[in-house]
């Protein structure tokens, strides 16, 4: 009888250390999403790498979004001052994992460049303080630039690199998180700023994050334009030469 009672008492303990932690935390805040949710971040550039051939290729694939607003994405180069096309879909199409959701397929390299800074934009369609839709950016003029209360940036876009077997592809990528939520409206219009990063989430390939060095796949693992494989697209521009 002493026995059991031990045994329950140590369950019993063991469940009031683990419940808790259960019961407060955020699953949308595990690998490969944001960790830290309710800490803002310092705004997030990145570089276009090398893809064998001297013009930009960046291809982002749909991974998954937790939000009520309607966002779309898009590239912004700020070295040339170009954007991209918004992505293909909105997060609440919220299409299968792995969809292609936005690619930069520059082979005359007119607008964007391998080795230029760039960022990706979230667009909120829905915030009614901006019933026109509002870009979430630090760098284009055309974007609301978001300061905490001391006037430092926020960052509205998480990012790490991911090794190939957390990828949709067979290579490593680039892991982003948008929050499509503003510092001081949020505070101020009763909006819950989670800054969880995971309102609309996506695979990258093709870019290294503040440059740093990063994993760019093989040719052969990206896929552009409706569906076409790059190693196609080389094999075919090499019969041209």
């Amino acid at each position: 009888m002493k026995e059991r009672v031990l045994v329950f008492a140590c369950v019993s303990l063991l469940g009031l250390i683990l419940i808790p932690a259960q019961l407060f935390a955020d699953g949308s805040c595990t690998p490969p999403e944001y960790s830290n949710c309710g800490v803002p971040l310092s705004p997030v550039t990145f570089t276009i790498t090398q893809i064998s051939f001297p013009w930009a290729i960046v291809q982002a694939d749909w991974y998954g979004y937790h939000a009520s607003f309607t966002d779309r994405i898009y590239m912004y180069d700020i070295t040339t001052g170009y954007s991209s096309d918004l992505s293909t879909f909105t997060n609440q199409q919220n299409p299968l994992r792995g969809t292609n959701e936005l690619n930069i397929n520059d082979i005359q390299g007119k607008k964007f460049h391998l080795g230029d800074q760039v960022e990706f934009v979230i667009r909120d369609y829905s915030d009614p303080n901006h019933p026109g839709g509002v870009d979430y950016c630090q760098f284009s003029s055309s974007c609301y630039h978001d300061v905490d209360n001391h006037n430092s940036p926020i960052g509205h876009v998480f990012a790490e690199n991911l090794p190939y077997n957390q990828c949709d592809q067979s290579a490593p990528c680039a892991f982003l998180g948008f929050e499509d939520l503003p510092f001081k409206e949020g505070n101020n219009q009763n909006y819950q700023n989670d800054w969880d990063y995971n309102d609309f989430e996506i695979y990258v390939y093709g870019v290294s994050i503040n440059g740093s060095q990063s994993s760019v796949p093989e040719p052969s693992s990206i896929v552009l334009l409706a569906g076409a494989p790059l190693a196609f697209l080389i094999r075919k521009l090499r019969n041209m030469v």
